[in-house]
């Protein structure tokens, strides 16, 4: 054992040789502590532990692991694993189990898949393949992918699935739901003809195919002609049969039937018309040819849309004004008045505003502390009880750790504290009974047994 604080200067010369030889003795081991008992060793010194295997350093009066990692250079390899390990599959799969210690390549063989707990897979890893229903198709099935499916056209009477099918230079695509119904679309390469169908078990299975029109086929036919598809003939023929309505003469034609109006009457389709007068219209009006009843205040250039109830011979009214405040208005011919419509631009004065109170007295009601931002509050407004919160005292620490200037403490770690005079002039701290809630410290410092001045935060 040595003792690292020696020799010292007042080492006796005959000690100083064993002193040294010593705290030498400790280097050595590397102050292992199963080959050496040192002792008053620098703090952060470094040593071997052989019974922990690693090294530490001294902090303060414990020595701790001096780091949880290291970089070491190795010559060579490591021939196997210190402990053997065993190597499985689980989940998805199954496989004999296989010890491996690193000191060979490890194979395992694959006994059985369980596709239920695969993830990843999608749906498709769990169907067969086929072209049943559910099955999952291979290229070519039904003529996907690859070429059509060959058919004996034109007969698709035998053909139950979906698909791409072709028959010579005829090809179809054909969409069946079981064997209820479908609908084929059919061409031929070598000509402009298209055409569809549909099947509906129903309705005696598949129909008749109709030719598609299309700019490869329309003729434009003339005259008379009698010639499929679109002839002249035909169009004439129902454009006659059409009984089309009498455009209407006067805004009052009450001769009944069905009758046209042209664009632009009554204002409508075409722009506004200046007409005052009483009916079902938009209307466009000067100061000159204002509606009748019209507020004198409301003077301009404006538009009057009119509804005329026939039932009932009323009429309902809006309108629009192009002065400076674009007034807006309403009235039923039954009121007779015109009722202004007020808006973000067009607001009511104080004196427009009918049926408001004289006084607009508050009612009964408290404010929070948090709203209180300006202004000095009368003492007796605030909590200034002994020990209450924004109150002061002198107080001692008991069992807390030192805590510095404005640092906060539970009041059951203080006591209200005294100064008592001793009959010998000395003077001593003594303690009271425990505070409640948090306090701040106003003092250099407390702890145990340590006075300071002290305000209660909450």
């Amino acid at each position: 054992m040595a003792d690292h604080n020696k020799p010292t200067v007042t080492s006796n010369y005959l000690d100083f040789v064993n002193e040294m030889h010593g705290r030498m003795d400790d280097l050595a081991v590397g102050l292992d502590p199963a080959r050496a008992s040192a002792t008053n060793v620098p703090n952060y010194s470094i040593r071997w532990s052989s019974v922990a295997k690693k090294w530490q350093y001294l902090d303060g009066s414990s020595w701790k692991d001096l780091t949880n990692e290291y970089a070491i250079n190795i010559s060579g390899s490591a021939t196997k694993l210190k402990t053997a390990r065993t190597i499985s599959i689980t989940g998805g799969g199954t496989a004999q189990p296989v010890q491996f210690d690193g000191s060979a390549d490890v194979q395992l063989t694959l006994e059985s898949l369980d596709l239920d707990n695969l993830t990843g897979l999608g749906s498709a890893a769990t169907r067969d393949v086929g072209t049943s229903s559910g099955n999952v198709m291979e290229v070519g099935a039904f003529g996907l992918g690859d070429l059509a499916v060959t058919y004996d056209y034109p007969d698709t009477a035998n053909l139950d699935g979906s698909g791409f099918f072709q028959s010579g230079s005829f090809s179809a695509i054909i969409c069946r739901r079981s064997n209820q119904t479908g609908v084929e679309f059919s061409g031929d390469f070598l000509s402009d003809k298209f055409y569809a169908r549909r099947f509906r078990v129903t309705t005696g299975g598949w129909h008749p195919r109709r030719e598609l029109i299309h700019d490869g086929n329309l003729r434009q036919s003339t005259g008379n002609s009698t010639e499929y598809p679109m002839s002249q003939k035909a169009v004439t023929d129902a454009l006659n049969s059409i009984d089309f309505p009498e455009v209407v003469s006067s805004k009052t034609d009450t001769s009944g039937g069905n009758k046209l109006i042209t664009q632009g009457w009554m204002g409508l389709g075409l722009r506004t018309k200046n007409d005052n007068s009483i009916a079902t219209r938009f209307a466009y009006f000067a100061p000159d040819t204002q509606p009748p009843s019209y507020p004198s205040g409301w003077y301009g250039y404006g538009v009057l849309w009119s509804i005329y109830h026939g039932y009932s011979g009323d009429v309902s009214e809006f309108i629009v004004t192009h002065n400076n405040n674009s007034t807006f208005a309403f009235r039923h011919s039954r009121e007779g008045a015109w009722r202004e419509i007020y808006h973000t631009g067009n607001k009511p004065s104080w004196g427009d505003i009918s049926g408001k109170p004289s006084s607009f007295s508050p009612s009964s009601h408290n404010h929070s502390a948090s709203n209180i931002t300006s202004g000095t509050l009368p003492g007796a407004r605030l909590p200034m009880g002994a020990g209450g919160v924004g109150t002061y005292a002198f107080v001692v620490g008991s069992s807390v750790s030192r805590v510095g200037w404005g640092g906060t403490v539970s009041g059951s770690n203080l006591r209200r504290a005294a100064i008592q005079n001793n009959s010998d002039s000395t003077q001593i701290i003594v303690g009271g009974d425990s505070l409640s809630g948090t306090w701040r410290v106003l003092g250099q410092s407390i702890r145990s047994s340590e006075a300071s001045l002290a305000v209660r935060i909450s």
